[in-house]
């Protein structure tokens, strides 16, 4: 039995669809932010909270903490302008204001706390 036209068609379209699947998922409408935390002599601080709030809706698009290594990693982001805020007990609260985050962008965001009081903060720009 011969295939007909119309089931090399069919095959053909299910080939294409698949192919096209396969390539739309490779592209993502989303960022990433990664980074690591230390303190004023280098030293890797584990447990600092990260609270991530996109400024054009000031909405908290991602909260999270460090890992034991210092690191962090903030994915499926909107694109967008963001302040993202870092704090741990004993440590001075760091802001880092107006962060951009284009389509498919990875960007590394290192961050440095200075030791001080509960109500001390830095604002870094």
């Amino acid at each position: 039995m011969r295939p007909t036209r119309f089931r090399v068609c069919l095959l053909i379209c299910a080939i294409g669809t698949c192919l096209t699947t396969i390539a739309l998922d490779a592209q993502t409408l989303s960022a990433v932010l990664t980074g690591r935390v230390t303190d004023a002599s280098g030293a890797v601080l584990p447990g600092v909270s990260i609270v991530m709030t996109r400024l054009d809706t000031d909405v908290t698009e991602w909260q999270g903490v460090t890992d034991q290594l210092g690191l962090y990693r903030a994915s499926s982001l909107p694109p967008g302008r963001y302040d993202v805020i870092l704090a741990l007990s004993g440590f001075k609260t760091a802001t880092v204001h107006d962060v951009s985050l284009q389509v498919d962008q990875r960007l590394n965001l290192d961050a440095r706390l200075e030791t001080g009081g509960i109500r001390e903060s830095v604002t870094v720009a």
